[in-house]
């Protein structure tokens, strides 16, 4: 799978107060404008990316999901039964040797 072609705008940097600040061109821009970003310098660029809140709203969607999972067993495997008495079938080793 490719990435897509990158889309490649100019736009020019304004002063804000004490902050040097740039308009994101439309065709750019992300598609809320309540989006919280981080920045990141590489040498002369800047990389500008939505902020990654892991598991944020991992409570609520759990919370959703509990009603269809109501009455959901799962089926565990038989144990085989064994003679804690007698030592273990040749090829076998306790749990824990080597």
């Amino acid at each position: 799978m490719s990435e897509p072609e990158p889309i490649v705008k100019s736009t020019r940097l304004f002063r804000n107060g004490n902050s040097q600040a740039v308009r994101i061109p439309k065709a750019l821009a992300f598609d809320s404008v309540d989006v919280e970003v981080e920045i990141e310098r590489r040498g002369d660029e800047l990389i500008v990316r939505p902020t990654r809140r892991p598991l944020t709203g991992l409570g609520a969607t759990l919370r959703t999901l509990a009603p269809h999972l109501r009455g959901f067993v799962r089926e565990q495997p038989g144990q085989d039964e064994r003679d804690w008495a007698q030592p273990p079938p040749p090829g076998k080793s306790e749990p824990g040797s080597p």
